[in-house]
């Protein structure tokens, strides 16, 4: 079983037979559009896609243990692995059990059977504590809306306030969407010219050395407030 991002719910959970290694062929795929019972409720921004999974048999059956972000884990019977069926799914609890969250945050990412298969262990993939939202405040798209925000950033919560605000706001794009495969002329960097070369001078042990080449101060990279 494997993940098939290209299709992502809609057919992203492929199956193959590997009875021969060397050259695996596709046997079935399927996906969250094939359980209605795991459809609804979804958690916190409704995105579904087959992040990880676990096969296993346990007594008697072979059942497929999915991690389906924000539709949580779907259980398949794969008794049949050219027909796989749907068995059940987990839901996360509204509100948070933890947080207080509403909707909950979701982000199934992995999950293992217990040794003796009485239970499912699951981790979330979540990214923050806190969640962020923020506000477009005039034009046709005025409104609250959800955002995210990494680690690696500035927290929001520790500047003042613990809001900021923009005067301008400039799209950056979609970063894993497909663009026009025409490309833009690529400008050459401009050469400098070449240094004569250091004077040698002789070194304690008798090689020659180089005195070393002055570097120019590297710009000072963009910030973003």
């Amino acid at each position: 079983m494997i993940s098939d991002d290209e299709e992502q719910a809609t057919s992203d959970v492929d199956i193959m037979d590997i009875t021969d290694p060397s050259n695996p062929t596709l046997i079935a795929e399927t996906s969250l559009t094939d359980w209605p019972g795991a459809q609804k409720p979804l958690a916190n921004g409704e995105t579904v896609f087959l992040h990880d999974m676990v096969v296993k048999k346990i007594r008697g059956h072979w059942l497929g243990l999915l991690s389906y972000w924000d539709a949580g884990w779907v259980i398949l019977n794969l008794d049949n692995p050219a027909k796989p069926v749907f068995v059940n799914d987990s839901d996360y609890p509204d509100p948070e059990k933890l947080l207080g969250f509403s909707p909950p945050e979701g982000n199934g990412h992995q999950a293992e059977w217990t040794r003796n298969n009485r239970f499912i262990v699951g981790t979330d993939e979540d990214f923050s504590p806190t969640r962020t939202s923020f506000q477009i405040t005039a034009g046709p798209n005025a409104g609250t809306y959800g955002a995210g925000q990494f680690d690696w950033t500035v927290q929001i919560d520790t500047l003042p306030g613990k809001t900021f605000e923009g005067a301008k706001t400039v799209w950056a794009g979609s970063g894993a969407k497909r663009t026009s495969t025409a490309t833009a002329p690529v400008t050459a960097p401009r050469s400098r010219p070449r240094r004569p070369p250091a004077p040698m001078s002789p070194s304690s042990s008798g090689a020659a050395a180089s005195s070393p080449r002055r570097s120019s101060p590297a710009s000072s990279p963009d910030t973003t407030r």
